[in-house]
């Protein structure tokens, strides 16, 4: 499957999906320091740079597989309720998303955001326009909100995930829901995923507090040491960690692991001289995708695709 990917901060889907059978044919990211993590990690694969200018690209091979998140500030309740939504210039870029699926016309589309999109524009019309426009372009979708915590990474995150398709509706449903939840059986999706608990607790041994706008401090006490969605340039809030009775704030290093990165995986050299602050390199976590739950989604694809190919 060859992938493009959009909005692409430090490569995610890039990392995540790099012992599956994928070929990336470009990234598009404006960051200076994200764009010098993919350039770290993935020199082979062109950044193309402003999504703006897609209609200047050249890309080596027409991707099957279109993947992104366009910047949630805009829709993002977390940022001060303003949620201007489309009528924000960064809000405006998910239209662009869809004017590359529509130049490139792949056949899978993954798009992410927050919640709030759902929302965003007055009884989700923001939402509403982007899916009105999906379909005029032929593809079919479904979407679902999904939580990193049931991934097997120690915090909360919800975040929406968008499937598309060009040819059969069911595809993207099958990519997003099991069977049993279709039927109205979604006991199984309210767990948490078994190794949840003891990867937090081999990571750092402390308790996860949420750093409140008052200042009040909110133990989270279901599924051991996590973090909430204040997380990331559009929260502003960071995450605090009580360990042997003192509050301290988050290390880069910790981020990693809550996003399912590898330890030292954002810690290049940024200047040259000197290695990335842990701030430069916690705000560049905190707008990336959750890496295992995203894995999880390519090789439901990976699964449908194998079934289309059999039929």
């Amino acid at each position: 499957m060859r992938v493009l990917s959009l909005f692409s901060g430090i490569g995610a889907p890039e990392y995540a999906w790099r012992n599956l059978p994928f070929t990336f044919v470009g990234q598009s990211e404006i960051d200076p320091f994200a764009s010098a993590v993919l350039d770290h990690h993935y020199p082979a694969v062109q950044n193309f740079g402003d999504i703006n200018n897609y209609e200047k690209w050249q890309l080596p091979a027409t991707p099957s597989l279109i993947v992104g998140g366009s910047p949630c500030q805009p829709f993002s309740i977390a940022n001060g309720g303003l949620q201007r939504g489309l009528a924000d210039p960064r809000g405006n870029l998910a239209l662009v998303f869809l004017a590359v699926i529509q130049r490139y016309s792949p056949e899978w589309l993954l798009f992410e955001n927050v919640p709030g999109i759902l929302s965003s524009g007055g009884k989700g019309r923001d939402f509403g326009t982007f899916l009105s426009a999906l379909g005029e372009l032929g593809y079919w979708w479904a979407y679902r909100l999904l939580d990193s915590r049931y991934h097997g990474v120690w915090q909360r995150r919800k975040r929406l995930y968008l499937i598309g398709h060009r040819r059969k509706w069911q595809y993207p449903a099958a990519v997003l829901f099991d069977r049993e939840s279709c039927s109205g059986d979604i006991a199984q999706s309210k767990r948490a995923g078994k190794n949840t608990a003891s990867l937090a607790e081999s990571s750092t041994g402390a308790t996860m507090y949420e750093n409140h706008p008052n200042d009040s401090r909110i133990k989270v006490t279901d599924i051991g040491p996590t973090v909430t969605r204040r997380w990331g340039s559009g929260g502003g809030n960071t995450p605090l960690i009580l360990q042997d009775g003192k509050v301290r704030r988050i290390l880069a290093v910790e981020a990693e692991k809550m996003m399912g990165f590898a330890p030292g995986y954002s810690a290049i050299q940024y200047p040259k001289d000197k290695i990335a602050s842990d701030s430069r390199r916690f705000m560049a976590l905190g707008n990336s995708m959750c890496v295992p739950l995203i894995t999880h989604l390519a090789k439901r694809i990976m699964t449908v695709n194998e079934i289309d190919r059999s039929l």
